[in-house]
Formats: structure tokens, C-alpha cells, sequence
């Protein structure tokens, strides 16, 4: 039984979508976290860095097939915790939260309806 090109990219390209959204969600974030930023600044300095290391950790794991789940889970408390501070802070977060968290949710149970089908068709 061979693949078609098409079912051998999609994986990828899927994952290069996933990577991509992902940093479009937290770059804001991740820059005012480990920067010289105003949430820098106002945030506890031990939380921020776990929070920017959460986020791009979350990022890496969620564009990758295998690790997909967990870095949904780990980029939507990434976010969580991000806005946390945005507002402990007193200032405007970068992104809606239940937009960003709804990105994540979206890209992956695209994801696990994608692996639920193929088991299907085998």
C-alpha cells in the first residue's frame, strides 16, 4: 500500500501551521516575558521566565505530531498564566485569551479527528 505525496506533506504542513499560529499567539507574550518589557519589569522574575519558557516549550510541542496534546495543554496554561500577569500587572494583554485558546483547541482536535479517520480507513 503506497502514500500519495499529498498524505506524506500533510503532516508537515500541518505542523508548520501549528508552529506558526502557536508563535503568532505568544510572541507578544514571550517577548515581554524574557525582554526588557514593562511585564518584565512587573512581573515576579522566577514566574515570567517559566511562564516564556511554558510558552516556547508549548509552541515547539504542539507543532509536532507526536507531542500535540501536550503542547496544546501546555500552551493553553502558557496563555492562562500569560494574561495572569498581563493583569496582575495592570496592563493590556497582547491577545484575547478565548481567541488564542480557541486557535489551540481548533488546530487540535483537527489534529485528533485527522489520526481518529486514518485509523478508521485502515
Amino acid at each position: 500500500m503506497s502514500t500519495s505525496p499529498r498524505e506524506q506533506l500533510m503532516p508537515w504542513v500541518m505542523g508548520l501551521v501549528r508552529a506558526l499560529v502557536g508563535w503568532l499567539l505568544v510572541r507578544v507574550d514571550v517577548v515581554q516575558l524574557t525582554g526588557s518589557g514593562a511585564l518584565r519589569e512587573l512581573s515576579p522574575p522566577l514566574l515570567a521566565s517559566f511562564t516564556a519558557a511554558a510558552l516556547a516549550a508549548g509552541v515547539l510541542l504542539f507543532a509536532w505530531r507526536r507531542t500535540c496534546y501536550a503542547g496544546a495543554v501546555l500552551l493553553a496554561l502558557g496563555l492562562c498564566v500569560a494574561q495572569w500577569l498581563w493583569r496582575q500587572a495592570g496592563l493590556n494583554p497582547g491577545a484575547p485569551l478565548a481567541v488564542a485558546l480557541a486557535a489551540v483547541a481548533v488546530l487540535a482536535a483537527r489534529e485528533w479527528l485527522t489520526a481518529r479517520l486514518a485509523r478508521r480507513g485502515r
